[in-house]
């Protein structure tokens, strides 16, 4: 038995009802002149941790193979704010965010942050695992995806 606690996994699949798919599909509709509205995004203070569902699996098997009880957090312990997120999306695609994007704190997601979790390397140290994914690519896969 595992217990596994995964944060913020995505994909180029990733609905858009999130903001990493709200933001990669949007910048591919961009380039490709498929949208002129502008792209409404919530309060870009909030920090998130950003990790490829292929990563978060590949730990997950791993996790699996221990033959002992034990929970484990899957994380790439890195701290995004939504505004790097954004900023980096356009910027992949040469284009300046601020042109593009209207922050509505209407949108503001309810819930716990970043700051009230607690992580820890268990993972990594006792594993050997570490993400294998850069943000940069992870964006560059799903905006890629989206045309």
């Amino acid at each position: 038995i595992c217990h596994v606690i995964h944060y913020n996994h995505v994909s180029p699949y990733q609905s858009t009802k999130f903001l990493f798919g709200k933001v990669t599909k949007y910048v591919a509709d961009l380039c490709h002149k498929r949208v002129s509205d502008k792209l409404e995004v919530g309060y870009l203070g909030d920090a998130r941790t950003y990790l490829h569902a292929e990563d978060a699996m590949n730990a997950a098997i791993k996790i699996m193979e221990v033959p002992y009880p034990a929970t484990y957090t899957v994380s790439n312990n890195e701290f995004i704010y939504a505004r790097y997120l954004v900023e980096t999306a356009f910027k992949i695609r040469g284009c300046n965010w601020k042109d593009h994007v209207i922050e509505n704190k209407d949108l503001k997601r309810v819930g716990p942050t970043m700051d009230d979790m607690l992580f820890d390397d268990r993972t990594t140290r006792a594993l050997g695992w570490s993400p294998s994914w850069k943000l940069e690519e992870i964006l560059d896969e799903a905006i890629e995806y989206h045309v």
